[in-house]
């Protein structure tokens, strides 16, 4: 008889829905083993205010963190910074990183943001354009 693995969450995004669900796991009393997967190497950010108050110079790039490293850690959350999920096999309850590492999963959620679309914006070169993604 084999015992069942322990739980563990993978959240697929390190923004502010992905570090949401991550908490919230944590504040609804889950006590598995949490992993949050960012593909972008810098800490969680708030993106709002990306296009409005830090172009404008109105707040530092310290006031847009979401989440620092160490709060993370406190709450028991693993985050991953760079590293991205470039499959998911659901049969086998895996997720598999750009390296070709793969990582197990008693549970998975997807919060990965959405693109922007160009909408016959011109080339992204074009003078005065900043289109801003997350």
């Amino acid at each position: 008889m084999s015992a069942d693995p322990p739980e563990h969450v993978v959240v697929v995004g390190a923004g502010q829905a992905g570090i949401g669900v991550a908490e919230s796991l944590r504040s609804l009393g889950f006590d598995g083993r949490i992993t949050v997967f960012g593909a972008e190497r810098h800490v969680p950010y708030h993106r709002p205010p990306l296009s409005k108050d830090w172009l404008s110079g109105e707040l530092d790039a310290d006031q847009l963190t979401l989440r620092a490293p160490a709060a993370l850690a406190r709450k028991r959350i693993d985050w991953v910074p760079g590293t991205a999920v470039r499959d998911v096999d659901l049969a086998a309850r895996r997720v598999v990183l750009t390296d070709g590492t793969t990582v197990g999963f008693t549970g998975l959620a997807f919060a990965t943001g959405a693109r922007p679309r160009r909408l016959g914006l011109p080339a992204d070169d074009a003078e005065g354009l900043q289109l801003l993604s997350g």
